[in-house]
């Protein structure tokens, strides 16, 4: 966690040298205690480099407290300038919002100020005192300022090992061995029923879940089974959980079902299953419990012939399933290893021409001890670049030299950790906060990164998911900071600032104790989705989180609570809220709007939300607003004011007839989706003066007319727009492209028309659209392909799809 000091010095520094807090600072009289600060903390940073490859090395106890304790400090900093950020946002809110006079002055009175100022000062002082201590200790320490060494691997692209994946290598004769396993009769005695299990066991990282996949997708496995489904198994399994993902996952649903009726999924479970020769994968399981295993294939009962195929790292697992069949995975070959390694280093090919880094490659796969997870590691670390010196970095690091197992993969992994920028290490450690195998959703998780798989695009979202030793990387590179609270947590430390709950029975259990005080004082996050039920105002837990008075993100998604306290606007530190997918909340408080240094804001799938707080207009450093809300009528200057507004989503405001008119001051809006609003009858004509807008969605707004205003002349009074993306799906009344989507003759790139059956003709002008990549029609009966396509010039447009089926340009 030492590179976060890094990161945390460098992102302090250049805060405070931006002219905007340069005002700040001359306008509050601190220029002294800021020159002192940025002194200081250049003179500590000169040595973090030497810290953190000496924490590399070794254990140095005394070097880890040294850095704890410069992090906490770190932190107070960041809280000191923030409450500077928060006085001059408050300011500027006033003044921009034309606030009455006798309000801007008595929130500027000299008590006000001098209180604030006094305050202030008491905790500037203290941290000078900390300060002091740890540039003495420093010395002790005996850290050198000698730079850190550079690999020259500049990670200008995070994402390109996705872009085209490689095929799967050296494993076809495990996939028809277990393909004959799964297909020949069972003509054994068995005891589970009448489904008999196979299991995939080796060592993390040999590529078990990819095997599985390979199995699965079969054509001949497809056919041999009814049914085939796959769920992801969690560490903490409990029966209930099991079942309702296994019910999911047959594809019948678990709709309109009450969240605590187990019976009703247990019938309905067996009802999906009868009669039918199923295929169950249970992936990455850990639960060697055979009583619950004996509990939950009381309810898997299929025809004769039925499977469930498990990957596992753990003999005990095989054991308490009472596998027939246990399949050990063993390591690739050096030679697969290799053509794997150079794949993904994008050497394969181009062997002669790279022949050096052939040699050194080879070298590095060796140490990799034909674990695939560790030749696409580093081969995805080294694809950006054809530095020998920076592949004999690879080879040559001391990391190697630490003493280590024989199946351990922790240390390559960790190399290519190491040569993440510290910025990147940050956020690759945040996601030990999320429990294993949770689903990311790039709306949240905004890039994506070469270790994250299973990646699966949907309409403009993107979700993936964490390789389960990624995750255990980022747990131990975490340390005490992050911690996922699960059934085996006794004790919550002081020393964790970012929190997560997943389970509904563990929020209040954990949070009692009196030790927490202090934890209050230092919490940055609390995620606890499902965790929150009942009254907020009375509980334990409301009292708790309003407490937590530093609070950065505040997750209570999917939670059951019926009402917000007031107090909330006391987090003024708070930069992203969201409570979607609470079903019984009606209003929030007004004081939600003090919130100005909030930047993320969501309320979508709160069905019974009367109205949105008065005073929205005041969030504004809020970018990504998405809410659901009863009303008929969204009011003028109130959102249309948040010029710092990035991405607004509408979605499932079933009475909402007409959003508000003064869009035109949403100068920064990059992304506007409106969904299952049915009443909504038309876009507001000021949509016509968005003009950084790049995303526009709309689906299943059955009554909304998308003509808007139209003009004879498109360019006739009219402003250049640069729309990217247009989306359009479940739309009955939608028949043809508008015409003034013709202002992004330009810019736009992608098109996208889903379940339109009234949609029937492409516009004259859309062969005109030169930036055309994508064009996307499915599910569309009244769309004559055939005629209408043939109007493009199909050779410009690279990807076109009709359906299910792509079109090549010479089908035009």
């Amino acid at each position: 966690m030492d590179s976060f000091a890094s990161s945390i010095v460098t992102s302090i520094l250049a805060k405070v040298g931006t002219s905007a807090y340069q005002h700040i600072i001359s306008a509050w009289g601190i220029e002294d205690e800021m020159r002192k600060l940025r002194n200081t903390l250049e003179e500590i940073q000169a040595v973090l480099n030497d810290a953190e490859e000496r924490q590399v090395k070794d254990e140095e106890q005394e070097l880890r407290i040294w850095l704890r304790r410069f992090k906490d400090v770190l932190h107070n900093v960041e809280d000191v300038l923030d409450d500077f950020e928060i006085q001059d946002l408050q300011t500027k809110m006033l003044v921009d919002r034309g606030t009455t006079l006798n309000k801007v002055r008595n929130f500027f009175s000299s008590s006000n100020s001098l209180a604030f100022r006094f305050k202030t000062s008491q905790k500037i002082e203290k941290i000078w005192e900390r300060l002091d201590e740890i540039k003495t200790s420093k010395d002790r320490l005996k850290l050198s300022k000698a730079p850190k060494k550079e690999t020259g691997i500049q990670r200008a692209r995070e994402t390109h090992s996705y872009v085209d994946a490689p095929a799967v290598t050296g494993r076809d004769d495990d996939k028809e061995n277990i393909i004959q396993s799964l297909l020949q009769p069972d003509d054994h005695d068995r005891s589970y029923n009448n489904v008999s299990v196979i299991s995939i066991v080796g060592l993390g990282g040999l590529g078990k879940t990819t095997l599985a996949k390979l199995v699965c997708n079969d054509e001949r496995v497809r056919k041999h089974f009814d049914l085939n489904m796959w769920v992801c198994v969690s560490e903490e399994f409990d029966v209930i959980t099991m079942t309702k993902e296994i019910l999911k996952s047959t594809k019948a649903g678990l709709l309109g079902y009450d969240e605590s009726n187990f019976q009703k999924w247990q019938e309905e479970l067996r009802h999906a299953l009868k009669d039918k020769k199923f295929l169950l994968v249970l992936d990455d399981v850990w639960n060697d419990n055979p009583r619950k295993w004996e509990e939950l294939n009381q309810l898997l009962i299929g025809r004769r012939g039925s499977k469930i195929l498990v990957t596992t790292r753990s003999q005990k697992v095989v054991k308490a399933m009472k596998s027939q069949v246990k399949y050990e995975l063993g390591s690739l070959s050096h030679d697969d290893c290799l053509s794997l390694f150079l794949r993904w280093a994008y050497i394969e090919g181009q062997k002669e021409r790279h022949q050096t880094l052939v040699e050194i490659g080879n070298e590095i796969v060796k140490k990799c001890k034909g674990n695939p997870l560790a030749a696409k590691t580093l081969g995805s670390l080294l694809s950006l670049t054809t530095n020998e010196k920076d592949w004999q970095n690879i080879r040559d690091n001391e990391i190697w030299e630490l003493e280590q197992k024989e199946d351990d993969i922790m240390p390559v992994l960790k190399l290519s950790y190491n040569r993440m920028p510290p910025y990147l290490r940050s956020c690759f450690a945040y996601c030990a906060v999320f429990p294993k195998d949770f689903k990311f959703n790039s709306v949240d998780l905004i890039q994506l990164w070469c270790f994250f798989e299973d990646v699966e695009e949907y309409v403009f979202v993107y979700t993936f998911k964490m390789h389960d030793l990624m995750h255990d990387l980022a747990l131990s590179v975490a340390q005490k900071e992050f911690l996922t609270v699960d059934f085996r947590t006794n004790i919550i430390p002081e020393s964790v600032r970012h929190l997560s709950l997943f389970n509904s029975n563990l929020f209040q259990q954990k949070l009692k104790k009196p030790s927490q005080k202090k934890l209050r004082k230092t919490l940055r996050t609390i995620l606890c989705p499902l965790a929150v039920l009942g009254s907020i105002c009375e509980s334990d837990v409301g009292s708790f989180i309003m407490g937590c008075k530093y609070l950065w993100l505040l997750d209570l998604s999917s939670s059951s609570f019926e009402e917000l306290p007031s107090s909330i606007g006391r987090l003024k530190h708070l930069r992203y809220f969201s409570l979607s997918g609470n079903h019984r909340i009606r209003r929030l408080p007004n004081s939600v709007c003090q919130l100005q240094k909030l930047q993320a804001l969501g309320l979508v799938g709160c069905r019974k939300l009367e109205r949105l707080p008065k005073g929205v207009r005041n969030l504004i450093s809020l970018r990504f607003l998405e809410f659901t809300t009863n009303e008929e009528l969204l009011p003028n200057e109130e959102i249309g004011c948040l010029d710092s507004l990035q991405v607004l989503s509408i979605s499932g405001c079933q009475y909402l007839r007409f959003l508000f008119e003064d869009m035109k001051q949403l100068t920064a809006l990059r992304t506007l989706s409106i969904t299952d609003c049915n009443w909504l009858r038309r876009l507001p004509c000021s949509v016509n003066d968005l003009t950084a807008l790049e995303n526009l969605i709309i689906s299943n707004c059955a009554d909304l007319d998308l003509k808007g205003k139209e003009n004879a002349n498109p360019n006739q009074d009219e402003k250049v727009c640069s729309l990217r993306s247009i989306t359009i799906t479940k739309m009955t009344t939608f028949m043809a492209l508008p015409q003034w989507l013709q202002r992004s003759a330009n810019t736009l790139s992608c098109i996208i028309i889903e379940d339109c059956p009234n949609f029937k003709t492409l516009p004259e002008w859309l062969n005109n659209v030169k930036s055309l990549q994508k064009l996307q029609i499915k599910r569309c009966p009244q769309f004559p392909y055939v005629s209408e396509l043939s109007k493009l010039e199909m050779g410009l447009v690279p990807k076109v799809y009709v359906d299910d089926f792509k079109l090549e340009p010479s089908e035009g």
